[in-house]
């Protein structure tokens, strides 16, 4: 009986201390989904990483422009200590809508890591995350802008227009630079490249 007790005392302790996926803690206030910029700077301070863009949505009845409209997105990245997971989270308009766990923080970012791609960084990272682990960038560039229609639209088609960056890094000693590609600020693609003569 005296088992079964401190058994049901230490599941309670762990329900009251754990966090959810969607919400992240500092000290000892919650964060969820919801909560404004501000709100989140006050209770968590400012971020390790951050980046904001404006992702423009176009809605079309037809081929007649219908509504066009502006969507501010804000990234943030928290690594706050060693024995606790990164959480990137992302703002639209100043609303939280989301808190992604990665991997455990408080790691000093190393541009080494971005050589070996698939145990650094994966498609679908955000720039601050990246920037976060790997450092920044030996040259960015912004590559041009690409139209795209946003899945589920019907009757109204609903199209973003986004920005397409390329990120840099360059690796000397091998003759190798390695080249990611962001959309609206999430990776699609990565690649290596000899360096070239105009790099």
């Amino acid at each position: 009986m005296r088992h079964l007790f401190k058994w049901l005392v230490s599941c309670c302790l762990l329900l009251a201390v754990s966090v959810p996926s969607y919400a992240l803690r500092c000290s000892n206030r919650l964060i969820s989904e919801g909560d404004s910029v501000g709100k989140v700077i006050k209770r968590c301070g400012q971020p390790t990483e951050q980046d904001s863009f404006q992702v423009e949505l176009i809605l079309k009845q037809g081929d007649v422009l219908a509504e066009t409209r502006f969507l501010d997105v804000t990234y943030f990245v928290y690594a706050q200590s060693s024995n606790q997971f990164v959480r990137v989270l992302r703002f639209e308009d100043d609303d939280l809508v989301s808190i992604e766990s990665k991997e455990y923080g408080n790691k000093s970012s190393d541009p080494a890591l971005c050589k070996d791609l698939s145990s650094a960084v994966s498609i679908g990272d955000v720039m601050p995350y990246i920037r976060y682990r790997c450092g920044p960038p030996s040259r960015e560039k912004r590559v041009g802008r690409r139209v795209k229609r946003v899945a589920g639209s019907s009757e109204v088609g609903q199209f973003k227009d986004q920005d397409v960056f390329e990120w840099y890094y360059y690796f000397p000693r091998d003759d190798e630079k390695v080249v990611l590609q962001f959309i609206n600020g999430r990776l699609r693609s990565l690649y290596h490249r000899e360096i070239e003569d105009d790099d």
